[in-house]
């Protein structure tokens, strides 16, 4: 995370906006191993925020392997946007 995020996503907090994450990465990892390095990477910014005083309101991922069935939400497909949009 670069130094000014926290300081960024603070404010948008404080402006009543909602800060979502997206993920895309975990896609070509296994189940398994994308579970515990999203669980790991997301606790670890979530200290860094808190001590910067800001949030993340939720995250999203695709979890599938590229060009498996549940491909939908793998970019540049807008599935993880609209699912954001929906939710906030």
């Amino acid at each position: 995370m670069f130094p000014f995020v926290a300081a960024a996503i603070r404010r948008l907090n404080e402006a009543g906006l909602p800060v979502d994450r997206g993920d895309q990465s975990v896609r070509y990892r296994p189940r398994l191993l994308s579970g515990i390095a999203r669980a790991f990477r997301q606790r670890t910014d979530e200290k860094d925020l808190a001590a910067a005083g800001a949030r993340i309101d939720a995250v999203y991922y695709c979890s599938s392997h590229f060009g498996g069935p549940a491909a939908i939400a793998a970019s540049p497909r807008p599935a993880l946007l609209e699912r954001a949009a929906r939710e906030h």
